[in-house]
């Protein structure tokens, strides 16, 4: 299952890096704070927060791979509550919840090997 995990994040990462990018601001459309939107996956305890860059080319992609991931789509941030930590890279936020099949430590260590910057709740 870990592996499952991992494959998740590698591939919402590649995907957002694919279509993140200056260019119009389709970010503001949707509203929220300064134009996030969030693929929230309960499965696995995950949520995806995207910023204005990785919605530049539009919402239709991010919605496509959020249902794929069995998570739900929305136009605002991952929520606060049952944080147990979160992976901030240039194409995204990583956020991580109680139940997460990983421990805190290991996916703190999973973003540091990634590039990320590790955020405690």
């Amino acid at each position: 299952m870990r592996n499952r995990c991992s494959v998740f994040v590698l591939a919402m990462t590649l995907a957002i890096a694919a279509c993140g990018g200056k260019g119009k601001d389709d970010g503001a459309k949707g509203g929220g704070e300064a134009g996030l939107a969030s693929c929230n996956s309960p499965k696995f305890s995950e949520c995806k927060q995207y910023n204005q860059a990785n919605r530049a080319l539009g919402d239709d992609m991010l919605k496509k791979l959020c249902v794929n991931f069995e998570g739900t789509y929305a136009t605002v941030g991952c929520a606060t509550a049952d944080r147990v930590g979160a992976c901030k890279k240039d194409e995204g936020t990583n956020v991580f919840y109680k139940g997460h099949l990983m421990p805190p430590a290991d996916l703190e260590a999973m973003c540091a090997s990634t590039g990320g910057v590790w955020q405690k709740p």
